[in-house]
């Protein structure tokens, strides 16, 4: 054979040869394994289980624990101080035990000192015929973190779920939309019905909903599967058979594949008897807006009328069509305008409210009449200005019952200053609160004994006994009582009077002080005109007073003005103007001003 005829010699080489190629193969697949390992994606070690010294590691490793390789080839992983002792420990008993690791969670702490968590396993391989343990390492740290979210969100549902007060519950939903057992409920829910949560827990939504019951619940239900959402009010049945108000939100989910609602309901008691207790506030006003005697209107800010009561249209004579295109300032004569514009910017938008101000409508068949009102700013809840409104009362009877007054005050006053006795009002306290120009033969002007003590000018001798007479009037009431008394004249004289009295009361029978009328002794009046006959030509006798009111008179200004001007009565501006024109022989107040002038008594 030719391998038998083959010589020693080429039999070795062909040995040599082949050798040669198992170690260039040998070589090759440990190129390839070796490459293969380090550029491996997943970070992968070889550890000896003899002295736990690392061997090699991947290039992935090497990014997940941030080293070098040199820093941890020869060292073990606990000096790498990659895992602890503890961890090498549990490590190397699990493989000795099992000759393999699956799944072994531990943590991994990288150079840069970051906690990561990887999941171990490994195999036993042998190197050089050394027993290595070979571990892959899967870096499980950010679904760590999305469990601990997870476990954080679940727990803070948990918290929530069963710490609120509505009432929460889900159960499971057929395809029908029927609703299935409860399989979750909170605290609320079960202190609300009184069941205990293994008793809510073996019943559905239609044991505790009257809507069943009712007959709503397959319009809800249908709502429900369309809109995958419904909010509606019904009442839930407790275990004692009361029935509760509550808003009941629906909300249509899938859970774990099946269907399932979640149910959130909250207790409206309070807001139904809020409710109850607001529409009978309503009634009540609507039926005070309707029956109130003054008339009622409401505006916006830009002045449309948009509410009123029967008397505000029975005061204008428009229907309620008519109305309703009317502003404010349309049934207001122009000449208020600017008057009610100032109202407006200086009271109701700064004080929020106006003073009671008068002025006037006019009616549909355009007669004007007065009226007194207050308007009152209305606002929003966010502080807004919205409208105002206000409460008019028609006061043409009380302006013509005014009038009337006024008339009867002037005829009792043109009597109380043209009689020759002297006529006085005397508050309880004894001050003189009023006092007629007759009282002049004293020597006084009116004004100057108004707001003084009656018993200032009264005779010493006098006092005591006039001083008892008045109390006696205020505590027994007088119905007249006559007497005599001295009474002290401007230069220190006294004068006798013949004076008549009774108790003043006002309209509710309370006493207000005491009314007198009083008289000169003939001897004295005649003395005393005579002395005024004797100086009522002297032209130097004119009073600061007269002449002051001359010089007005002189100026064009009428009785009224000058009554405004220095805050007396017309009434005794007239009397003073008598006086003067009586002084200085004139026949009007235009030859007083003219007599005057000539004898230089003006400024």
């Amino acid at each position: 054979m030719e391998d038998e005829r083959k010589t020693k010699k080429q039999l070795i080489e062909e040995l040599n040869c082949l050798r040669n190629e198992q170690i260039e193969q040998t070589i090759i697949t440990s190129e390839k394994f070796t490459k293969a390992f380090l550029q491996n994606s997943i970070p992968t070690i070889i550890t000896s289980v003899k002295d736990s010294s690392v061997v090699e590691v991947s290039d992935a490793f090497l990014r997940l624990v941030g080293l070098k390789r040199h820093e941890i080839i020869g060292n073990t992983a606990v000096k790498g101080g990659f895992i602890t002792k503890e961890q090498r420990e549990i490590f190397f008993n699990e493989l000795n035990k099992n000759g393999h690791i699956e799944n072994l969670e531990m943590e991994v702490r990288p150079g840069n000192g970051e906690l990561r968590h990887g999941l171990f396993n490994s195999v036993m391989i042998s190197i050089n015929n050394e027993n290595c343990a070979l571990t892959t390492i899967h870096d499980i740290t950010e679904r760590k973190k999305m469990e601990k979210a997870l476990r954080d969100s679940e727990e803070k549902f948990r918290l929530l779920f069963n710490s609120g007060k509505d009432y929460l519950a889900v159960h499971l939903t057929g395809k029908d939309g029927q609703p299935g057992r409860f399989i979750q409920v909170n605290d609320a829910a079960c202190e609300i019905l009184g069941y205990t949560r293994e008793e809510m827990l073996k019943l559905t939504h239609h044991d505790v909903d009257s809507a069943k019951s009712s007959g709503h619940m397959p319009a809800l239900i249908e709502k429900l599967i369309k809109n995958k959402h419904i909010l509606y009010e019904t009442e839930i049945v407790t275990k004692n058979g009361d029935k509760i108000p509550m808003e009941v939100s629906l909300n249509l989910f899938s859970l774990n594949g099946n269907r399932a609602t979640m149910c959130v309901a909250r207790d409206i008691t309070a807001r139904k008897q809020a409710d109850k207790e607001l529409h009978l506030s309503e009634i009540k006003y609507r039926t005070l807006h309707q029956s109130m005697m003054d008339a009622f209107v409401s505006v916006d800010m830009a002045g449309n009328i948009r509410d009123y009561n029967k008397s505000y249209l029975d005061m204008l004579g428009y229907g309620s069509e008519e109305i309703n295109n009317l502003t404010y300032k349309d049934i207001t004569p122009e000449k208020w305008h600017m008057i009610e514009d100032e109202i407006l910017k200086k009271q109701i938008l700064t004080e929020g409210y106006s003073h009671i101000y008068e002025k006037e409508y006019r009616r549909k068949d355009g007669t004007v009449f007065p009226v007194e009102l207050r308007t009152v700013l209305m606002l929003d809840t966010e502080g807004v200005p919205i409208g105002m409104w206000a409460i008019v009362r028609d006061i043409t009877e009380r302006k013509l019952a005014g009038e009337i007054l006024a008339k009867s005050h002037e005829k009792y006053r043109l009597i109380a200053e043209n009689i020759m006795d002297c006529i006085a009002l005397v508050s309880k306290d004894g001050i003189i609160q009023y006092v007629s120009n007759a009282l002049e033969p004293l020597g006084y002007e009116p004004e100057e004994l108004m707001n003084i003590k009656g018993l200032s000018i009264t005779h010493p001798d006098d006092m005591e006994r006039i001083k008892t007479l008045y109390r006696q009037g205020i505590e027994n009431a007088w119905r007249e009582i006559a007497f005599e008394m001295k009474v002290r004249h401007k230069n220190g004289h006294y004068i006798p009077m013949a004076v008549r009295g009774r108790t003043l009361f006002d309209l509710h029978g309370k006493v207000m002080g005491g009314f007198f009328v009083a008289r000169f002794t003939e001897p004295q009046k005649a003395e005393i005109t005579l002395l005024d006959q004797k100086s009522s030509y002297n032209l130097t006798d004119l009073s600061p007073r007269e002449k002051e009111i001359l010089n007005w008179v002189m100026e064009g200004k009428t009785t009224w003005d000058i009554a405004k001007i220095i805050y007396i009565a017309e009434s005794t501006v007239k009397f003073h103007i008598d006086k003067i024109m009586k002084k200085l022989n004139a026949v009007n107040r235009t030859h007083a001003v003219a007599i005057a002038i000539r004898h230089e008594l003006l400024k």
